[in-house]
């Protein structure tokens, strides 16, 4: 059976299942294999084409724009639907939008994610606590501030999204057209050229701020940002500068790259070399710390002797390929992430001896590396995959120990900032469980007045009824008792109407009889008068 022509391999941290291995084990010292077995990924037909990696996630995307993630999901960065638990396998995330793209670079945060397809679009998902995604209730999302599924965000000015860059508690969109925009919490922005100046940050949510023009790189640290200005030489940046990492530095080569660790950065130049400076406690630059001091102000060459096609840098350790292939590696190694089967700080750039082939890409995450590898012309032993018990049980056997006195360690950083996170997490989930029980006895009591309502309501009907059928009642018994009275009262009531009839016909009667009587006397009287008028006149004859 041939060999595919590529694989992809990790080591460091992996307290949350971040390097893919289908275990939990708390660190990996030796590059290993990652698992895809359960997935569809064909090595043959489907090659990866993009590693991302951030605190505790990571992303990968193939040829066939499918895109997996695996790690921690607290907060919804892996884009799979729900948020919370640990995934030690890739997971393949989900979309009908960006699916049907292809996507041309990915981005990862501390607990946040984004991805950039071929036409400019921006989908973002993960954590928005502070406005860092830049959506907002108007995007019509049932939980804004945890995103579970890659969402588009429309960027100002219908521009176009060439790459997205996250800081602790902010992130900044590049645009095709040179556009910066801030979001997240910033130090007073607009005003971002004077965030040094100020230690109190501020939540701006989903707004956008406009910072700067003609910006073709940029990168984001803990609390500070660099970019390359227009002449391509050299980098200026703003934000937190305690170990001169934001201080303006001009190389005599173009900048093909510029990336920035916690709180420190490196550039890659045109001529293949890779320069540091800024934090170096734990040498981030490639140097030991009482060569440079702790904090480097001047950049450094990482070697003098390779040259570079590429170079990543996590929390304090990176990582770069030289143009024949070979991965070298430096820094903080608490978690093994240099990959030289130790735990101690590597001062020196080392060459990881123990990846097969030649390196296509690699990159860092907080704590572990991650690199692909191709195969095609191998022809050694590959390192094998290690069961999890077994290599869980090894690594319990190793501690950590400081190889100097005055040497800060870094875990006890990176565990608050996580602690700070889940204990805030456990707070907000107290605070959902409060907030659902209020609802849930505000919604019982709006029950129960409604049923006592109805109840009332039946009852006022019940009391209606009953007073009709009382009025009803009480009207028929005064019926009946009328008509018992009328039965009763019968035969004198016609007596007396019988006797007041005979009563009223006789005075008619008597009525009549003095009128004719009156029409008599008046007949008599007018006969008299008659015989008298006729008397008169025969007297006057006479």
């Amino acid at each position: 059976m041939p060999k595919p022509p590529q694989k992809l391999f990790a080591w460091g941290a992996n307290g949350e299942g971040q390097l893919g291995f289908g275990s939990r084990f708390e660190h990996l010292r030796l590059p290993d294999e990652v698992y895809f077995g359960h997935l569809e990924i064909d090595h043959f037909a489907d090659r990866i084409n993009g590693i991302a990696a951030g605190a505790q996630h990571v992303l990968i995307k193939t040829h066939k724009h499918r895109l997996y993630a695996c790690g921690w999901n607290s907060r919804g960065q892996l884009g799979i639907k729900h948020y919370g638990g640990q995934f030690d396998c890739f997971q393949r995330v989900p979309g009908k939008r960006h699916a049907c793209k292809p996507i041309v670079s990915m981005h990862c945060g501390f607990q946040e994610s984004a991805i950039i397809t071929n036409d400019g679009c921006l989908y973002v998902f993960g954590s928005n606590e502070l406005g860092q995604l830049g959506l907002s209730e108007q995007h019509g999302l049932k939980d804004v501030k945890r995103v579970i599924i890659p969402v588009l965000l429309p960027l100002p000015n219908d521009e176009k999204a060439a790459s997205m860059h996250f800081s602790h508690r902010c992130s900044i969109i590049l645009t095709t057209t040179g556009q910066a925009y801030a979001l997240g919490a910033l130090c007073h922005f607009p005003d971002l050229q004077e965030s040094e100046h100020y230690k109190e940050f501020i939540h701006n949510g989903a707004k956008f701020a406009k910072f700067g023009e003609n910006i073709t790189k940029l990168a984001c640290g803990q609390n500070h940002f660099i970019y390359v200005n227009p002449d391509g030489k050299s980098v200026s940046g703003f934000g937190e500068n305690e170990r001169f990492q934001i201080e303006n530095v001009k190389f005599d080569h173009e900048i093909v790259k510029v990336l920035c660790g916690w709180k420190y950065n490196g550039v890659l130049l045109e001529t293949g070399d890779v320069y540091l400076w800024g934090r170096n406690t734990f040498g981030q630059v490639g140097r030991y710390y009482k060569e440079t001091g702790e904090n480097c102000r001047t950049p450094v060459r990482l070697t003098e002797s390779e040259k570079f096609k590429d170079f990543s840098l996590g929390a304090d350790h990176g990582l770069a390929i030289t143009t024949s292939g070979k991965v070298i590696t430096f820094g903080w190694n608490y978690y093994g992430q240099c990959g030289n089967d130790g735990i101690h700080n590597v001062y020196v750039p080392f060459v990881v001896n123990e990846l097969p082939g030649e390196c296509v890409m690699a990159v860092c995450g907080m704590s572990s590396c991650y690199a692909l590898q191709d195969l095609t012309n191998f022809t050694g032993v590959e390192p094998r995959i290690l069961e999890a018990l077994a290599l869980e049980k090894w690594c319990r056997q190793f501690e950590y120990v400081s190889t100097s006195e005055d040497e800060e360690d870094p875990a006890a950083e990176y565990l608050q900032i996580k602690l700070e996170i889940e204990a805030e997490e456990r707070r907000k989930l107290a605070a959902d469980l409060e907030a659902r029980r209020r609802q849930e006895e505000q919604e019982g009591q709006v029950k129960q007045e409604k049923q006592e309502g109805r109840e009332k309501q039946a009852g006022y009907k019940d009391l209606m009824r009953l007073i009709a059928e009382l009025e009803a009642q009480r009207g028929k018994e005064k019926q009946e008792e009328q008509e018992v009275q009328e039965e009763q009262e019968g035969p004198e009531k016609r007596e007396g109407e019988e006797k007041r009839e005979g009563q009223e016909k006789q005075e008619v009667q008597e009525e009549q009889d003095v009128s004719k009587e009156q029409g008599v006397s008046k007949e008599q009287g007018v006969s008299k008068e008659q015989e008298v008028s006729k008397e008169q006149d025969v007297s006057k004859e006479q």
